[in-house]
């Protein structure tokens, strides 16, 4: 069974955030491609390329597994949030990064901990756009660390 990372529906592309992230982009030494966990990429061993972007041209992404119930019970105290096109605002791009700091189990801790000393050494994963797809906490982490 392929786990799938997939955007759970399709979604229009934002079309001027793509563009700003392909003006800025740069490509990153070794490795320059690597096969991801997303949608069938491991299944069909499909290289993606790897770029250094930005963190301020990412985005949360509020149906990330990890806090799909905590992004419920935001939505119902703040049902105007539940419209997509709002999604890029800096109000609830805020709420989203503090849900992710408010992690009982503490791992967000001990991400900024690791970060803190090693450096973040593993890649996110964001559509064409700067949604992430797998990387959320680590950009509240470093946005923490960096404020």
């Amino acid at each position: 069974m392929v786990k799938n990372k997939s955007l759970s529906a399709k979604r229009e592309i934002i079309e001027n955030f793509r563009d700003a992230i392909n003006e800025k982009k740069h490509k990153t030494p070794k490795p320059a491609e690597d096969v991801i966990d997303f949608r069938t990429d491991k299944e069909f061993n499909i290289a993606r390329k790897i770029y250094l972007i930005d963190i301020n041209l990412l985005h949360y992404r509020p149906d990330n597994g990890r806090i799909k119930s905590k992004i419920s019970t935001l939505y119902l105290h703040n049902p105007e949030y539940q419209d997509e096109t709002k999604h890029t605002s800096p109000e609830f791009q805020d709420m989203v990064a503090k849900l992710l700091k408010r992690d009982k189990k503490g791992k967000f801790e001990e991400l900024k901990e690791l970060i803190a000393s090693r450096g973040q050494d593993k890649y996110a994963i964001a559509t064409c756009d700067g949604f992430l797809i797998d990387g959320n906490r680590r950009k509240a982490v470093i946005e923490e660390l960096f404020k």
